[in-house]
């Protein structure tokens, strides 16, 4: 990345869910952790055609999401680029339109969204749980997840960024 360049990192789910949060968990966490003047971190409720707004301008984008899968056990951790994601709990929703026709249509009316953009996604326990607390099975491994996301975003920007050890 070079040092004009500037890049989201976006959390997005509802802190009061349970593990719907654990989006906006991490990327506050984050902020915490890397210091790079070139990195914007944000959080957002859900995703919709106001995501265009949100993420318009950035060179690289990482978006931090819940997803809750059949086959996967809590606090895996996969990755997904634009072309190949699968749907997590908040970018992919059946009533607006989903993320990838979303940055189609703002690719289509050419406005300066990212070119890079992953989405990593965190597989949840329980959704829609009214709590501003992770689940158990999440909070055990809630430092590894951060810890991993961390060396994920660090290995992205291929930049050393100067982080505590968690």
């Amino acid at each position: 990345m070079n040092l004009d360049q500037k890049a989201l990192i976006l959390g997005i789910g509802n802190s009061f869910q349970g593990d719907d949060g654990i989006g906006p968990k991490i990327v506050c966490d984050l902020e915490k952790l890397i210091h790079d003047p070139r990195l914007h971190f944000k959080t957002l409720i859900t995703s919709n055609l106001d995501l265009i707004d949100l993420i318009k301008g950035y060179d690289s984008l990482i978006i931090i999401d819940g997803i809750k899968t059949a086959d996967q056990k809590p606090g895996n951790i996969s990755q997904y680029s634009v072309e190949n994601y699968i749907p997590t709990v908040h970018l992919e929703n059946y009533h607006d339109s989903s993320f990838k026709h979303i940055i189609q249509l703002g690719r289509e009316l050419e406005i300066p969204l990212p070119q890079e953009i992953k989405v990593i996604a965190v597989e949840i326990f329980e959704r829609m749980v009214f709590s501003n607390l992770l689940s158990l099975q999440l909070q055990k491994k809630y430092s590894l997840i951060l810890k991993k996301i961390a060396a994920i975003v660090k290995n992205y920007f291929q930049k050393q960024f100067s982080y505590e050890t968690i």
